[in-house]
Formats: C-alpha cells, sequence, structure tokens
C-alpha cells in the first residue's frame, strides 16, 4: 500500500447467505504474520457496509480488482483513495439461472477517510 510498510490482500468468498463480498488481509511483509480484517457482515466489501447513491441494485460483490495507484511492476494502491472495480449482479434478477443473472459493473470507493 502507497506510503505504508504494509501490504494487503483481498480474497473473495461467500457470507453466511450465500452473497459473495471480499475479506481483506494485511502483513508487515509477504512472509509475514497475515491479519484479518473484519468478519461475517463486517468484510472487506459487503453489501451491508457500501452504499449506492441511486439505490441498491446489488447484494453481491464478485469478480473485483483494485484500481492501482500506478502502472508500473509495484502494484500500488493508495489507501486514501481506495477502489475497487466489481461485478454485481441486479437484485431484479432473484431466482434466474446463473448463465442468466443480470450481472453489472460497479465501482467502490472508501468514504469513511480513514
Amino acid at each position: 500500500m502507497r506510503g505504508t510498510d504494509a501490504y494487503l490482500t483481498i480474497v473473495e468468498g461467500f457470507d453466511s447467505q450465500g452473497r459473495r463480498c471480499y475479506r481483506a488481509w494485511t502483513a508487515d511483509r509477504l512472509d509475514g504474520v497475515w491479519t484479518p480484517h473484519g468478519a461475517g457482515d463486517d468484510a472487506f466489501a459487503h453489501h451491508s457496509n457500501v452504499t449506492f447513491p441511486a439505490g441498491v441494485w446489488s447484494a453481491a460483490v464478485s469478480h473485483g480488482e483494485l484500481v492501482r495507484a500506478g502502472y508500473d511492476e509495484r502494484m500500488e494502491i493508495d489507501p486514501q483513495r481506495l477502489q475497487l472495480l466489481y461485478q454485481g449482479v441486479d437484485v431484479a434478477g432473484a431466482g434466474t439461472p446463473y448463465a442468466l443473472l443480470p450481472w453489472r459493473i460497479g465501482l467502490l470507493t472508501r468514504t469513511d477517510g480513514e
């Protein structure tokens, strides 16, 4: 993470209701101890801890990629301007066969100022 001595990894998983979300871990070195951040509905990116200015359109945060602070081999992210490009599924598609789900692209932007 740019400006820190920390590394961040995110892993896609499922909450207790089967909805896709992301969990996060940090470490001070790649071969160090990885500390989890958040659990359950308090995951790194979960439908319960994001807002939708135009109204809720997805209960899933899936297939995400962090937006990089630069375009070189370091793959740094800016923890003060954290963004995650992700795939969400339109809530109107509940009960639809997986291959026909109405997936859409979304952009999560950190707003808590931490």
